[in-house]
């Protein structure tokens, strides 16, 4: 595959979970730059004053480039709101083509915690969040891929 082919992505479909803020804000900024249609995921919604960004700020701010983006509440510990991203990127843009897993937890109390005082939901939701929720989307999205003729994951 060309380099230069691969810069121009208008008309793919492109996931990036963690989109409220950091890395997987920045990224899904540039992907509408480069013109695909952008699926927002994460837990934070809406502004949040202990947290920096939001679903809502990156929304906006890929529409005030002219980009098209879905806002979707993602509890990426529940797999059942995995399935439901699934479900609203196919129903609102008919496909997917990029996965973008880059949704982590990386703060909270669970981070200052001795192992010991780590109560079993603190240690599994680690485990949902940053390793459940990105192999259960790959398997979601791989079929969905496939039948679109290729896709990276």
């Amino acid at each position: 595959m060309e380099r230069q082919k691969e810069l121009d992505l208008t008309g793919k479909v492109v996931i990036v979970t963690g989109a409220s803020r950091g890395v997987g804000r920045q990224a899904a900024i540039g992907f509408a730059r480069r013109g695909a249609k952008v699926v927002l995921a994460a837990h934070t919604a809406e502004r949040d004053p202990t947290q920096p960004g939001s679903l809502g700020e990156a929304l906006q701010s890929i529409e005030a480039i002219g980009g098209e983006a879905l806002l979707v509440q993602t509890d990426l510990a529940d797999r059942a709101d995995l399935q439901k991203l699934v479900d609203a990127t196919v129903a609102r843009f008919g496909g997917i083509d990029v996965l973008v897993n880059n949704a982590a937890v990386t703060t909270g109390s669970a981070w200052s915690k001795k192992f010991l005082d780590l109560t079993f939901d603190e240690w599994t939701q680690q485990f949902d969040v940053n390793l459940h929720a990105p192999f259960t989307l790959m398997q979601l999205v791989t079929p969905i891929m496939a039948a679109r003729g290729g896709g990276r994951s």
